[in-house]
């Protein structure tokens, strides 16, 4: 690791140890391919001054509207940061250049441009969505923790950051990104479910995803697979029969959770994955045998009630109740603690319920027992008012 990189990580620990933000959310970090989908308006100009730049080169924009050589206002870009690199030092050099790069949203209720995810925290503004370049270099902005300022920095100054590092490099990103949206819009506007849900299922895996995409999709993958129920089935059976040894399939065992009952064809294959937890979670695996309810799983989801892992033990409980498996129900049982950690309550709660309906005579004296400790006290209600709904 050189000076430069060392300095910028015990900035980071430092800001993150100390700071009242450090337990937030992970910040937003748009990639170019990402946000040439998410953009509405995508160009390349100078800055003037205040909140207004010149149209040098349009990239994307709605159609018949004519914008290379207008000058436009760019909500609160004037108040952008412009001191570059990892300092929160106030004497940190600003950068010279005038020439940038905006992926902008147009607001059709008030008709403004604004960058995409500006953030501003402690004074400081910056934009995913906001990139400056010169002969050298293009900066972009980063966070180190959210809530929190984003940084100017360069692709030189964080070699894992999303700034492309030259703007001949932004113009193949955005050329690339532009493609990869046009077929990821056509993909999704295929009417054949069956045939939709076959093409959404390529970006699955690396090596069958259309060339150029940068994963930039996958987390809408879930949701557009999801809607297609049964539609989508014999693809994510087809996606679990060619998957490879270091594929990772979180997403695709996320979506069969989705599916449901419908997705009982891939219990096979779901079951062979419960001994690859390099390729996918255990406890998303058991989630969708859990929300399949095939009991053909049970064998092979019985070993692991000893899991050394207590939530993988309790998500496996979960799963067999859900398939009825009455002859596991001690086993299922002697999960519950005498007594149970409050950071349990959730997890035990969810187990409680399911031995109830299970076996409510058992599993309501089990609830009786373990709803009065102390530690589950915030769900000693809802576990009393579950019994009441269900008898």
């Amino acid at each position: 690791m050189n000076i430069r990189a060392f300095s910028i990580l015990c900035v980071f620990i430092f800001l993150f140890a100390f700071s009242p933000y450090s337990s937030a959310d992970t910040a937003p970090d748009y990639s170019v391919d990402e946000m040439c989908n998410m953009a509405d308006i995508i160009v390349e100009g100078t800055y003037l001054n205040g909140d207004k730049v010149k149209v040098e080169q349009v990239y994307k924009a709605p159609e018949g509207i004519k914008m290379e050589g207008e000058i436009i206002n760019v909500e609160q870009l004037g108040k952008h940061n412009r001191k570059s690199g990892f300092d929160p030092n106030e004497n940190s050099p600003e950068i010279s250049t005038k020439n940038l790069v905006l992926f902008l949203i147009y607001s059709k209720e008030d008709k403004k441009l604004r960058p995409i995810s500006t953030v501003e925290e402690m004074k400081v503004l910056g934009s995913c969505g906001v990139f400056w370049f010169d002969e050298k270099a293009c900066y972009g902005y980063e966070q180190l923790m959210n809530p929190g300022p984003y940084y100017l920095v360069s692709a030189k100054e964080n070699e894992y950051s999303r700034v492309p590092k030259t703007i001949k490099h932004m113009r193949i990103e955005i050329k690339t990104g532009l493609e990869n949206s046009k077929r990821w819009k056509e993909t999704i506007a295929i009417a054949d479910p069956k045939k939709k849900a076959e093409a959404l299922s390529k970006y699955l895996l690396k090596w069958t995803a259309p060339e150029g995409d940068k994963g930039s999709y996958r987390r809408e993958i879930r949701e557009q697979m999801g809607a297609l129920k049964a539609d989508a089935v014999p693809s994510m059976v087809d996606v679990l029969k060619k998957a490879k040894p270091d594929d990772k399939l979180d997403e695709v065992v996320l979506i069969i959770y989705d599916i449901g009952t419908p997705a009982r064809d891939t219990v096979l294959y779901l079951c062979e994955l419960l001994s690859s937890p390099k390729q996918v979670y255990t406890g998303y695996v058991l989630g969708a045998l859990k929300t399949i309810e095939d009991p053909t799983a049970i064998p092979k989801v019985r070993p692991l009630l000893k899991s050394e892992d207590f939530q993988i033990s309790i998500k496996a409980a979960l799963a067999l109740c859900a398939m009825k498996d009455t002859d596991s129900f001690d086993e299922m049982a002697a999960l519950v603690p005498e007594e149970p950690r409050k950071e349990d309550a959730d997890i035990l709660s969810d187990l409680l319920k399911a031995l109830y309906d299970l076996d409510n005579i058992r599993g309501k004296e089990i609830i009786g027992k373990t709803a009065n400790h102390p530690n589950m006290e915030l769900k000693q209600r809802d576990l009393f008012d579950y019994m009441i709904k269900k008898q």
